[in-house]
This record gives structure tokens, C-alpha cells and sequence, in this order.
């Protein structure tokens, strides 16, 4: 299977999703396993209820995919879905991965091609079926067709917002490469000394190369923390501390009849709670990380019964799916994470701007805002007339 195309950055994120468009051999289809991978890629990057914008193109042997299970054949069936899923997942996290993805304070002009992001292509070969990944001639012919259906289904659209010839020409010269193994670690490299600024204790101004950095300290650490914490859960549980006096908590009978259905879930946090009556629960050990981050257990308790009360995702931990994890994690996150209102040293200052630079999808917050925007040397000087 060969899979390549472009994808919009978070910040050209749409409210619906006819941004999408997947090709499978050529044929334009809707299929829910290539959305889902689509979305899950993005997670994090974009806010809630948005969607990414996206040409996927999958070239794969015929014999792995059923086109007669739509009466118009717009949609497939793969013998395998979940090594396409997995496929487009991996090229669009790392195509996200390898790009700087802070959006520009101007927010308000066109959209251009150059917003876009070639997915390296990226070959793998399941079930060892003989089968010629497709020629650059027919490569390119692929090109132009897409090319072609977007013209005819868009016409409406403003041409100089969309650049077919600039897409054709990134996608004819991205270059063939393998998928990774495995993600790279996670280390803070250290930004050359420079003055940060904290305006009114909730933001940071400083400079890189293309102009003026300007990032929300809570946004920022919840990401580090969120990164932190997810890398840690997903190798065990966290380390705990015991409290010298239980934390009492006033709950609802209903919630504390929750507890044993969200054991495992505590555990993995590195909480132990049990109930000390209809409607008290007591906090016996504490996540040390949480607890050294000042956050408080008795409210975090009552927050996550709260949350489990309402939400299935918090019941299920021992699914151990990404997505119920990642919930949890969240949560934690943002609980642990500097506030708007804290003030930061110096070296606080630059130590959360170093780890910037080592986190993966560090230009967004967990629920999808942005960290960091970006305001131009040229946006500078047209605003003080240079330009």
C-alpha cells in the first residue's frame, strides 16, 4: 500500500468535514475507517466539533479492497482496516510531527496552498500479496485526476485560495520514505539564552527566527504535563503518596456507589480511595505527581465521581482504549498545570519554553487551543508602515 497526499494545518481546521476527500486506486469514496484515523491523528490539535482539512490518496492492491458494497461505489471495504487505519494515522501524526504548526496572529487572511502539509508517502505490505506500487507516470495521472475532481466539484470556491498546481507539485516531488518505528523520546533541548517577558502573569512574549512568539503559560504546561503524564500512565502507574489523615469527601450516594467500578482507573493514577459511609468517600494516597503540582484531593475526587457519574469513558479504564486515556489524562493535565495568574521566575520562564521544543504537539493544548501564535517580521512592519 502506497498513501500519500496533503493535510491543513490545525489552524485552517473547518466546521464540517467536506474538507475531506480520500481516493482509493484513483476512486473518490467516503469511508468512516480512514475519518476515524483522520480525526484521531488531530486530536488535540483542533477544537471539538471542528474538522481537519485533508487529501488522502491510497494506491493498494485491488485485491484487498471491495468496491461493490455502494450502488454509486463511493464507498469500500478493506480486507484489512486496520492496517489502513493505522497507515493513515501514523503519515498524518508525523507529517503534523515534522511541521511547524504555530499559527500566525493574522488569522483573518485567505488560505493558501503553502497552509498545507505533504503526507511523506509510506509503504507497507501486509499480507505479502505480489503487487507493483504504482509507477511515477501513473503517479502523476493520479495527480491530475484529483486535480481535475476538484475542479469540477468546487467551483464556486475563489481560485486564488487554492492552489491546485502548488498541490500537484508537492505531492509529484514528496519523497518515498518509510514509516517510523517507534516516536522519538522526549527530552527538553535548550533554547539559546534569551528575556522572556510574563504579561499580567498569564502570557509570554519572546522572539525565534520568523518573529514574535507570543504563548499562554496554562495552555503551554497543560501540554507538557499532558505529554508527561500519558507517556508515564501508558508504562504503569503513577507513584503514590499515603496521606498521614485521609481526605474526606462529600459525594452523593450514587457516586460513591461508583468507586469500585473506577478501582483500576484509581490505581493507575495512583489514588486509593474508599468509601467511609453512604456518602464519604476517604483519599488514603495521592498521586505524588499531583500532589507535589498542589492539587488538591479531595477536589479531584469529587471531580473525577462527577465525571465518571456522567461519562462512560471514566467507567471503562480497563477497555484501555487511546481515547479513554487520553480523557484521563487530560483531566489530570489541567489540574497540574500552572494557571493563568501564576508568576514565573526567569528560569521557570525558560525552562516551559525549552520543553517546547521536546513535546510532541506543543503548538495546542490538550482540547485543541492553540499554545502559541506567532506574529510576523512582516506583519510588523506593515504595522508600523514600513511595508
Amino acid at each position: 500500500m502506497t498513501l500519500w497526499g496533503v493535510v491543513g494545518k490545525p489552524s485552517i481546521a473547518r466546521p464540517t468535514n467536506k474538507a475531506q476527500h480520500v481516493f482509493v486506486n484513483g476512486r473518490p469514496v467516503r469511508d468512516r475507517t480512514i475519518m476515524h484515523a483522520m480525526a484521531e491523528s488531530f486530536r488535540g490539535l483542533i477544537e471539538p466539533g471542528k474538522y481537519a482539512t485533508a487529501v488522502v490518496m491510497i494506491d493498494m492492491n485491488p485485491a484487498l479492497v471491495d468496491v461493490n458494497v455502494h450502488p454509486q461505489k463511493a464507498e469500500v471495504r478493506f480486507r484489512d482496516s486496520s492496517v489502513v487505519h493505522s497507515a493513515v494515522l501514523h503519515a498524518i501524526r508525523r507529517s503534523l510531527r515534522d511541521a511547524d504548526l504555530t499559527p500566525l496572529l493574522n488569522m483573518a487572511r485567505p488560505v493558501f496552498a503553502d497552509e498545507s502539509r505533504a503526507i511523506s508517502p509510506g509503504y507497507t505490505d501486509p499480507q505479502n500479496i505480489p503487487w507493483s506500487p504504482p509507477t511515477p507516470e501513473i503517479r502523476q495521472e493520479a495527480t491530475r485526476q484529483f486535480v481535475e475532481f476538484f475542479q469540477r466539484t468546487l467551483p464556486s470556491r475563489p481560485q486564488n485560495q487554492f492552489s491546485y498546481d502548488a498541490i500537484k507539485q508537492t505531492m509529484d516531488q514528496a519523497p518515498l520514505q518509510p514509516l517510523p518505528d517507534s516516536q522519538p523520546e522526549l527530552v527538553a533541548a535548550p533554547t539559546p539564552a534569551k528575556q522572556i517577558l510574563q504579561v499580567h502573569k498569564s502570557f509570554l512574549v519572546t522572539q525565534d527566527e520568523h518573529g514574535v512568539l507570543i504563548v499562554d503559560q496554562h495552555a503551554l504546561h497543560e501540554r507538557v504535563m499532558f505529554e508527561f503524564l500519558l507517556e508515564r500512565m501508558t508504562r504503569g502507574n503513577l507513584e503514590s503518596q499515603r496521606m498521614l489523615v485521609p481526605a474526606v469527601v462529600e459525594s452523593t450516594s450514587s457516586r460513591v456507589a461508583l468507586l469500585p467500578m473506577v478501582k483500576d482507573l484509581l490505581e493507575r493514577m495512583g489514588i486509593e480511595a474508599e468509601p467511609m459511609g453512604p456518602t464519604t468517600v476517604g483519599v488514603h494516597a495521592f498521586a505524588t505527581f499531583l500532589y507535589s503540582a498542589g492539587v488538591d484531593p479531595g477536589e479531584f475526587i469529587s471531580e473525577l465521581l462527577e465525571r465518571a457519574e456522567q461519562d462512560e469513558t471514566f467507567r471503562n479504564i480497563k477497555m484501555a482504549s487511546e481515547e479513554a486515556m487520553r480523557d484521563i489524562v487530560n483531566m489530570m493535565a489541567c489540574k497540574a498545570a500552572v494557571k493563568a495568574g501564576d508568576r514565573l521566575s526567569q528560569g521557570e520562564l525558560g525552562e516551559l519554553l525549552d520543553l517546547r521544543n521536546a513535546v510532541d504537539r506543543s503548538s495546542n493544548c490538550p482540547h485543541g487551543r492553540p499554545t502559541t501564535v506567532r506574529l510576523t517580521i512582516k506583519d510588523l512592519e506593515k504595522l508600523f508602515g514600513r511595508i
